[in-house]
């Protein structure tokens, strides 16, 4: 169990008093206080006693928030969580019911569209980056100029099933280039990007650019060697024919050589650094803060799979890097970025979100990007700005290198995050910097449901914030392990 060390000090009437005891000749030995359990405390399966762990300290309310991370088979798993009083009181909370520490400034944000099939693009890109495809290197692709015009292979229905015989040509037109950027635009769908919302996503794209490669790296390819050249944003209606809820994704397929997807992939490639982005959408304000995203995605892939040739990283940590990188683009939590919605998408059902099984519940999609941005902006608000970009540019896989820059197991750094999740949504004011965010406030997003104590059936990664208030002025706190022994962060006031 975990215990604060310290010793109290003796103030100078009771070592007098001491003194005097024994004659004045030596000083008696004084039995050494059992210091109090740490109000905040994050709880390692280590720390069970059989499958039992049980603390208690001075206060009137018990928050337990954390994510399983044990190692175990995916499969159902539970644990029992009782919070009480030493002398128990009638409890002040409704079984079930969420509790509020207050109002919260909850401003009306337009959500971006979130679709399971930018998941499956990123799924798609965590495969394909097994795959022993050929990269030597190719001329690069030459720099557009604005009114130029090229073909584009894109897919016409879900990335599930996109393949070279269903695959069509569009041909776009280049409406606004710079050194680092050009934006395409569809030719059956010009009318969607007018000349003033080009100028506004090709200002967008460069400042990305800039900010985002400056964190984590040049996108270094075979169609790009230095790192420098240019990004096509490729803006079409035919986006929808994927998925009408998807704001633009990044596809790993054009990356490589057209000869090589077509005959392991069965996919034709562009054969250029690229992002595909929904023209419907083209003129909100959030496109910004989307092409920013997609970028980074283009970017962590370039860097883990050529420049380091390790494993691209699942999607809970990609996403999360990637809602990150809004941040540090300029349109992100604190702008008039996506983030802060899906944050608050995440604060409402939490406990139906599993980091590992991503998108597989019957959790809002929305939820997950919360959740997976609240874990990446943790990691850069207590580990440096940098700490993403030493995990990705490396050969560890995410947790490794998590572990790396943290000096911790991978559970303790989630407990802490649980921890940080609830001292800022509920305003605790805890102050120690393993337990609180620097950079946002997540209360801004609306209030967190909490659960109430009681089994908690969990699969892997599952999160979970538990409150309750028993009353009386010491509360008892109890985890009984089923089939799981939780990492947990505890908070007792």
């Amino acid at each position: 169990m975990f215990r604060a060390t310290h010793l109290r000090p003796l103030s100078a009437i009771t070592l007098a008093l001491l003194l005097a005891a024994c004659g004045g000749g030596g000083l008696a030995t004084a039995p050494t206080p059992t210091p109090p359990p740490s109000p905040v405390q994050t709880v390692d399966p280590s720390q069970y006693t059989g499958n039992t762990f049980s603390t208690s300290s001075p206060g009137s309310a018990a928050y337990v928030a954390g994510i399983d991370m044990e190692n175990f088979p995916e499969n159902t798993r539970d644990y029992t969580v009782s919070i009480d009083s030493v002398y128990p009181q009638p409890t002040s909370q409704p079984p079930g019911t969420p509790w509020s520490a207050g109002p919260r400034r909850a401003p009306h944000l337009s959500d971006r569209p979130a679709s399971a099939q930018e998941t499956e693009a990123l799924l798609f890109a965590y495969r394909i980056a097994r795959q022993p495809l050929r990269t030597n290197r190719h001329t690069p692709t030459p720099s557009y100029s604005d009114g130029q015009t090229r073909q584009f292979w894109v897919c016409y229905q879900s990335l599930s099933i996109c393949n070279a015989s269903n695959q069509v040509q569009i041909t776009a037109t280049a409406v606004a280039t710079s050194q680092r950027s050009a934006i395409f635009v569809d030719n059956d769908y010009l009318r969607d990007v007018p000349a003033d919302v080009a100028q506004q996503l090709l200002a967008a794209a460069d400042q990305s650019w800039g900010r985002i490669t400056q964190n984590l790296g040049l996108p270094v390819n075979q169609y790009n060697p230095d790192g420098t050249g240019q990004v096509i944003y490729l803006f079409t209606r035919r986006v929808d024919h994927i998925d009408p809820n998807i704001a633009g994704f990044f596809f790993p397929v054009d990356l490589y050589p057209d000869a090589d997807t077509v005959r392991s992939l069965n996919l034709h490639s562009n054969e250029a650094n690229m992002l595909y982005l929904n023209s419907r959408y083209a003129s909100r304000s959030w496109m910004l803060s989307t092409v920013a995203h997609e970028l980074a995605h283009l970017v962590h892939y370039s860097r883990r799979v050529f420049v380091h040739r390790t494993a691209f990283d699942p999607p809970y940590f990609t996403e999360g890097l990637a809602m990150a990188m809004e941040d540090v683009a300029g349109y992100g939590y604190n702008g008039d970025g996506t983030p802060l919605a899906f944050v608050r998408s995440f604060l409402r059902e939490a406990h139906r979100v599993s980091l590992l099984r991503w998108g597989q519940g019957t959790a809002d999609i929305r939820s997950y990007y919360g959740g997976a941005y609240l874990m990446s902006r943790y990691l850069l608000d207590r580990f440096g700005s940098d700490a993403l970009s030493r995990i990705i540019n490396s050969t560890l896989d995410a947790p490794s290198g998590t572990e790396n820059i943290s000096g911790e197991p991978y559970g303790r750094t989630f407990a802490s995050i649980a921890i940080a999740i609830v001292n800022s949504s509920e305003r605790l004011n805890i102050s120690d910097p393993r337990w609180r965010y620097t950079s946002i406030d997540v209360s801004l997003a609306g209030s967190l449901y909490f659960l109430s104590p009681g089994t908690q059936p969990t699969t892997p990664m599952n999160w979970r914030f538990i409150r309750a208030q028993p009353g009386g002025s010491q509360v008892r706190v109890t985890i009984t392990a089923g089939t799981s022994k939780p990492y947990a962060g505890l908070i007792i006031r």
